[in-house]
């Protein structure tokens, strides 16, 4: 791909400017990122070769109910989304996203499924989306630091990129879960191997409190879009996050 240090550049920029800005009439606005939750670029250089040689970009979104989609209708859950906002980005590019999100599914299991499923597959980046059944059923919070150590080593054995998701925001839910020694827990293995991590339950904490959101609403359709907008918005946050590294 010729001059793809500037055509990256450009497309980043262009994104970035999408993002701010009104963006085309089949995607929807994305949410306002306070300064203060604006992720780090997370180091995607399996992304960068294949962008560099012209080559298939294949992402590979792993994770629970929260990636697989089921309270969205098809083709709205946020690898959806993604793959629409990265094609947006940089349209010159081949993107592929593929859902792998099972309900339910523990850190364990998904760290099994990386090796079943994930890594034949051959992705340059995994988007990885986990600690939610953990902090739901109280597990023990070491092992699964250990579990998702298990599962960075696999990937970067694979050189396959890597960028973690943790846990949704809801205030129904975090009046009984606490999330907080996982969310931590998360964060540090993380930064002990430079992986970036795309900081979802903060930012959906936020836009509740600045009311973008209403949770409580027991109108059922505006449950619906405000669940749809938020896959949508945090679709266009990993998009961004992407993008930022490949200035």
């Amino acid at each position: 791909m010729r001059g793809v240090g500037k055509g990256l550049c450009l497309a980043a920029s262009l994104l970035l400017a999408c993002l701010a800005g009104p963006a085309r009439a089949q995607l929807a606005a994305p949410c306002p990122v306070p300064d203060e939750l604006k992720p780090d670029p997370a180091p995607l250089p399996a992304i960068k070769a294949k962008l560099a040689a012209g080559d298939e970009v294949r992402i590979v979104a792993l994770g629970g109910g929260g990636t697989l989609g089921r309270a969205v209708p098809a083709g709205q859950a946020y690898p959806d989304r993604l793959a629409a906002w990265l094609q947006y980005g940089l349209p010159a590019a081949r993107w592929q996203v593929i859902n792998k999100g099972v309900v339910g599914d523990s850190t364990a299991a998904m760290v099994k499924r990386i090796h079943s499923e994930v890594l034949d597959l051959k992705p340059s980046l995994v988007l990885w989306e986990t600690g939610t059944h953990e902090a739901a059923i109280g597990s023990n919070v070491e092992a699964f630091g250990e579990a998702v150590q298990s599962g960075i080593e696999a990937l970067r054995a694979a050189k396959i990129d890597l960028i973690l998701i943790d846990m949704q925001y809801s205030p129904r839910t975090s009046s009984v879960i606490n999330f907080d020694p996982y969310l931590n827990a998360l964060r540090e293995v993380a930064e002990q191997n430079d992986v970036g991590v795309y900081d979802r339950y903060q930012l959906m904490h936020a836009w509740t409190d600045a009311g973008l959101f209403d949770f409580h609403t027991r109108d059922a359709a505006k449950r619906a879009e405000a669940t749809r907008r938020i896959y949508d918005c945090v679709a266009a946050g990993l998009a961004q996050m992407i993008f930022a590294d490949l200035k």
